[in-house]
């Protein structure tokens, strides 16, 4: 990895989980926002920054160190570049590798309870305005939104996983280049679970060739048939022994923490929770709710430390 890049990540503090909203911030309010919590709600209201997961430049710059090549193949690039907002000058115009966010909070936070909607938009007001604090907000979330789960009792710890979860959100293991088309098209059969996403992938490797089409949905059966394109030849590029390989894909996209090993192979894709692959694809028992936000928290965050290994390279590769 060069060293202009190794000393942009000591400077930003990735390998201790940076947040790359802050690379896409529309300014110094939102930068300079301490709470998880504020932050969450300035960013889905567009009022703090851009998605990062194809916009930031620092992590368009790191798509490219981790997956060498990937800005050559015209199937995983978009028609639009970088930002720059950080610095606060565009200091390099990049073209925007198609980047996906693996795993979303908003899906779940939207499905629990069902009232959550109206709830959550209230809180959202009230949070916004002068006067709101942490300690205010985080009452009324455990209270309101976790409501149906008072009786268990559990109501703060959920609060407090999901917080956990806020803060690997969007960190580096969060992400991942994908081709044009699949990050909306998987969304309507996963609902961003990537447990999911893995499984579709992981029968697709193992002769399940209909996998993908399952996987990928759009009402233009244009936009359809071309992003199952992209990501069959995205797919393939992944091989062992000259051809496409689950084990080649969960190696070079740093997968391992979101896979079982089956002896000195990669297995099938982890659960987020017991039965989510043959059931509901939303969490609807408290105990579901809580083994998501642990696992996908602990999953991420080591993803995390495996990418950034590469931070540390023999001193003969680096640049001088």
């Amino acid at each position: 990895m060069r060293k202009d890049l190794l000393t942009e990540i000591d400077k930003r503090g990735i390998g201790r989980g940076f947040d790359f909203t802050d690379d896409c911030a529309y300014g110094d309010y939102y930068l300079n926002e301490k709470s998880l919590w504020k932050r969450y709600f300035l960013y889905k209201n567009d009022l703090g920054a851009e998605d990062p997961d194809s916009r930031s430049l620092l992590l368009q710059r790191l798509y490219r160190e981790l997956w060498p090549g990937v800005e050559d193949k015209n199937y995983m690039m978009l028609d639009s570049y970088a930002l720059d907002t950080y610095s606060g000058e565009a200091t390099e115009k990049l073209r925007s590798v198609c980047g996906d966010t693996m795993n979303s909070v908003t899906t779940t936070l939207n499905h629990f309870p069902s009232e959550c909607g109206n709830s959550l938009k209230k809180m959202t007001c009230h949070y916004l305005s002068l006067g709101a604090d942490d300690a205010k907000f985080e009452r009324d979330l455990t209270s309101e939104l976790w409501g149906e789960f008072r009786e268990t009792g559990e109501e703060a710890i959920i609060t407090d996983m999901l917080h956990d979860f806020l803060k690997e959100w969007h960190t580096i293991g969060n992400f991942i280049p994908v081709p044009v088309g699949f990050n909306c098209g998987r969304y309507k059969t996963t609902r961003d679970y990537w447990d999911l996403t893995l499984l579709a992938i992981y029968k697709w490797y193992h002769g399940e060739k209909d996998a993908i089409r399952n996987l990928i949905t759009d009402r233009n059966p244009n936009s359809q048939n071309k992003a199952v394109q992209n990501t069959i030849k995205w797919l393939s590029d992944f091989k062992s022994d000259g051809k496409p390989s689950w084990q080649a894909f969960v190696e070079e996209n740093y997968m391992q923490s979101f896979v079982q090993m089956d002896g000195d192979t990669y297995g099938m894709p982890k659960e987020f929770w017991p039965g989510h692959f043959f059931s509901e694809v939303m969490p609807y028992q408290i105990d579901e709710l809580e083994l998501f936000f642990t696992n996908v928290t602990q999953w991420i965050s080591e993803r995390s430390s495996l990418m950034l290994m590469k931070k540390k390279p023999d001193e003969s590769n680096l640049e001088r």
